[in-house]
């Protein structure tokens, strides 16, 4: 058991560092790792594999993404097909 002065320094910093995430994360999550990927290379990769848990996925997966007006299904098919 740890004591109550390590206990509550951990729960003031958990609550400085956490923040609630409004909408689905997973897509965008996706995308970053993508753009950094981008970045990195220097150029627009050719392929991509995305390896995700079943829970992210089942998470992702027709969800809107905010200021789009798609869910994540068309995202995928319209990020897939710009050249």
């Amino acid at each position: 058991m740890i004591d109550k002065e390590t206990r509550e320094r951990i729960i003031a910093l958990v609550h400085q560092e956490v923040v609630p995430a409004i909408g689905c994360t997973e897509p965008i999550s996706v995308a970053l790792c993508t753009a950094k990927a981008t970045e990195q290379l220097g150029c627009r990769p050719e392929h991509i594999d995305v390896k995700l848990s079943a829970n992210i996925l089942k998470n992702a997966m027709g969800v809107g993404i905010p200021g789009t007006g798609m869910i994540t299904d068309e995202m995928v098919l319209k990020m897939m097909t710009q050249k």
